[in-house]
């Protein structure tokens, strides 16, 4: 007699919050309102460095606590008092930390450890931020160090008309593990006199390693602006860095007639770590001809004030950006929307931005990403057993973590069909490890 053993495995439901540790410094330099990259540090000073382990957690399935060491080690003698702060950028939590800030004795370290009592439930996106600074009179510091970020023009030049606004978008990339906040002060004119005046749509991006943000930058001509060609030099400057790109705005000849921009769909429900194109229509009319520059930025509300620089939301890209039109003409642009490799969730804005001289219209686009609901898969190989009354077989069970997901699965079995068959599995418990991917 033969018999078919189906073997069903059930898992229970698992909540998980990923929280991430990003160290600040704030060394002010002067009374401007702006951050300055100096270093003011002789070689070979007094000083300390701090560091965290781990920098970067998944929140346990059982829900114990989870906590972080804080090693501050001295350097060329240091020794003092070093205070430290913290404060939730996205999400909060119940933290707690010794209320004695530690002493540092000079050639040696001290440990810290801060504890995170509950997942952070972040207001937007799949992670809570937990910013921490270590400072000492005058000496503050950040983790890590070295790290670099890069700047990129989303058009290498902007074409106006007298009496016209326009706009480009700046992009801040992340390099090697570099994280925290570049701040924009007010562009600089390189060249001749410009009447007219230009800002920064949100004047910062926040950053974690790996990500990209983007800020907006805008121009105006006034109606007596004279034709040519006017250089900007836009810079960004993190705690620690900074760098600066030149942008052309040229002057021209008010454009006669006027365009339409829509897009289709105008709503796209995604998950984590996909990719979706919409498609952007551009119609002049009333005998509209020229150039079209397109733009996109996604702007988050996830923090005290609103963000471009989100690294957990969607992001998006005009491919191509710049657009010809004949007269009355139409023609198509591919808007690409990316997910990150996260759990992240919610509702979230595009605005794109058609720009051709005076004329520049916006359009919303949303985006609705879904809850994550599973943080691992399971396969069996094979799916089904054939045995014989009396012998056993097996079946290999595969668990692979989703999202980086790591953490404990338990494992149990239960049997659908009638009679004295028993099912069990090797392991009740399997750990996952978050560099396993789905």
């Amino acid at each position: 007699m033969h018999s078919i053993c189906p073997v069903s495995l059930r898992t229970p439901n698992i909540i998980v919050a990923i929280f991430q540790l990003l160290l600040f410094s704030t060394l002010f330099l002067s009374s401007l309102p702006y951050w300055s990259p100096a270093n003011v540090q002789a070689v070979g000073s007094p000083d300390f460095s701090i560091a965290l382990s781990p920098s970067f957690a998944v929140y346990p399935q059982d829900m114990s606590q989870l906590s972080s060491s804080i090693i501050l080690t001295s350097e060329n003698g240091f020794n003092g008092v070093v205070d430290l702060n913290f404060y939730w950028y996205n999400g909060s939590s119940d933290i707690f930390i010794s209320l004695v800030n530690p002493y540092l004795n000079a050639g040696r370290s001290v440990t810290e450890t801060v504890k995170i009592f509950s997942p952070p439930l972040p207001s937007t996106g799949c992670c809570g931020i937990l910013g921490v600074t270590g400072s000492s009179s005058s000496l503050s510091h950040s983790v890590p160090s070295g790290p670099d970020f890069a700047l990129s023009s989303d058009l290498p030049s902007i074409t106006l008309a007298p009496g016209a606004h326009g706009q480009s978008s700046v992009t801040v990339t992340s390099i090697d593990s570099v994280g925290g906040r570049v701040f924009f002060p007010p562009a600089t004119l390189q060249n001749s006199r410009f009447s007219g005046g230009w800002s920064f749509y949100l004047d910062e991006v926040w950053l974690v390693p790996g990500s990209r943000g983007s800020v907006m930058f805008q121009v105006y001509a006034a109606v007596d602006a004279l034709p040519g060609s006017y250089v900007f030099k836009i810079t960004g400057s993190s705690f620690s860095h900074s760098h600066s790109i030149n942008l052309t705005v040229n002057v021209s000849p008010i454009v006669s007639g006027d365009f339409e921009l829509t897009i289709n769909p105008e709503t796209l429900v995604m998950h984590p770590n996909t990719s979706i194109n919409a498609t952007m229509s551009l119609r002049g009319f009333d005998g509209f001809s020229g150039s079209v520059y397109l733009s996109a930025i996604e702007v988050s509300q996830c923090c005290p004030l609103p963000t471009t620089g989100d690294p957990f939301a969607p992001r998006a890209f005009a491919r191509p950006s710049q657009i010809m039109l004949g007269i009355n003409g139409f023609d198509n642009s591919n808007l690409t929307i990316e997910t990150p490799n996260l759990p992240l969730h919610g509702n979230y804005t595009i605005e794109v931005f058609a720009q051709s001289g005076s004329i520049i219209h916006a359009f919303n686009l949303t985006v609705t990403v879904p809850p994550v609901q599973k943080l691992f898969t399971i396969e069996s190989d094979p799916i089904s057993i054939n045995t014989i009354s009396g012998r056993s077989a097996s079946s290999t069970l595969t668990i692979r973590s989703v999202y980086g997901y790591a953490g404990t699965v338990s494992l149990s079995t239960t049997v659908t069909s009638l009679g004295s068959i028993q099912a069990r599995v090797s392991s009740e418990v399997v750990k996952l490890q978050p560099q396993v991917q789905n």
